[in-house]
This record gives structure tokens, C-alpha cells and sequence, in this order.
């Protein structure tokens, strides 16, 4: 009966002592699992919280650019609008006389006009070529500022090369390049009153 006992209270002792082990070994490996999450997250939320740092500030550049380039546009819309302004403040006309009808033309503000001024007033013999413009070659050349201008419109005035005036009477696409000059305001029979061949056209101040 003793013996029995005995080994009877062993084996408790034991199975006390392998849960008592267990126990303290899962205590240590939970400590040792809660310390790593700890420090994962720990390292985690610097992380995101650079991100979000990253993000926010690179969402306030991109706010701040889009702010500067509305100011940008609207600055460039008023620039435009005054350059506008004063192009038409400097604008000169003049009138020009073809027989008996007298058509008004607006001329631009360059060297080039600035030469035409000069002249005022001038009667020219003007030859037509092509059956869609007038034209004649002054003595002496002009200042030029030419480019491909695309599109002729009825009652454009161009210089061609230096000391070509040009004046069109006719409508069309053109790849040549002319130095812009002005434009009648109102060319409605200017086609008529220019006729076929020479003509005689007078320009002076208005």
C-alpha cells in the first residue's frame, strides 16, 4: 500500500512539474511573441506614419502647384487681354481711295507700318497678280518681320519680302510669307472696285 502510494505521488509530482514547465514556457514564448509585434508595429506605424507624412506633403505640392498655375493662367488672361488693349490703342488708320469709293483700313503697330507712316500720303500704280491681289514694289526697303501666315483674308494688306506692298482682294490658304501690315475693315467691293489689271490707289491719313 505504501509502495503504491508512493508511486502514486510521483507520478503526480511529475505531471505537476511537466505542466508547470509547459506553462512557464508558453508564458515566456507569448512575452517573447507580444515584444516582436510590439516592436513590428512599433517600426509599422513609424513607417506609415512617413508615408502618410510623404503623402500629405506631396498632396500639398500638388495643391499648391495647381493653385499657381490657375494664377499662372489667370495672369496670362489679363496679360493677354492688355496686350490686346494695347495693340488696338495702337492701331492707326487710314484711308485708302481706289476711283471714286474709299475704304478704311487699320493698320498695325511695327517697324514696318512705321515706314509706311513716314510716306503718308502716296498714290501708287498697282499691278494685280494671280487675279487675287494688287501689288507694288517700293524703291527702297522696308523693315520686315515675315512668317507664314497661313490664311489670306479679302482685304489684307502685306508686304512681301522688303519692298513689295501687297494688297489682297480674295480669300485663300497661301504657304508664302508675308510681314503683316493691317486690313481694310470693310473690303465688301473691293474686288469691284479694284478691277482687272492696273489701278490706281491712294493712301492717306484718316
Amino acid at each position: 500500500m505504501r509502495v503504491f502510494t508512493r508511486r502514486v505521488l510521483k507520478r503526480i509530482v511529475t505531471l505537476l512539474t511537466i505542466v508547470i514547465i509547459f506553462t512557464l514556457t508558453s508564458y515566456f514564448n507569448n512575452q517573447t511573441i507580444l515584444s516582436e509585434e510590439k516592436e513590428f508595429f512599433k517600426n509599422n506605424g513609424n513607417y506609415l506614419n512617413l508615408n502618410d507624412n510623404k503623402s500629405e506633403n506631396l498632396d500639398n505640392m500638388l495643391s499648391k502647384n495647381l493653385e499657381e498655375e490657375e494664377g499662372n493662367s489667370k495672369l496670362d488672361t489679363v496679360n493677354d487681354e492688355n496686350t490686346s488693349d494695347m495693340d488696338k490703342e495702337s492701331e492707326r488708320k487710314i484711308l485708302i481711295r481706289v476711283g471714286e469709293q474709299e475704304f478704311t483700313a487699320v493698320f498695325y503697330n511695327n517697324d514696318s507700318t512705321k515706314s509706311v507712316f513716314d510716306m503718308l500720303p502716296f498714290t501708287l500704280n498697282m499691278a494685280d497678280m494671280n487675279s487675287n491681289e494688287k501689288f507694288y514694289n517700293f524703291d527702297n526697303s522696308l523693315p520686315t518681320n515675315s512668317n507664314r501666315v497661313g490664311k489670306i483674308n479679302n482685304g489684307d494688306l502685306m508686304l512681301y519680302g522688303s519692298d513689295c506692298l501687297v494688297l489682297f482682294y480674295e480669300s485663300f490658304s497661301t504657304m508664302y510669307s508675308y510681314t503683316p501690315l493691317g486690313y481694310i475693315e470693310n473690303p465688301d467691293g473691293l474686288k469691284e472696285a479694284l478691277g482687272e489689271g492696273n489701278v490706281t490707289v491712294t493712301f492717306s491719313d484718316k
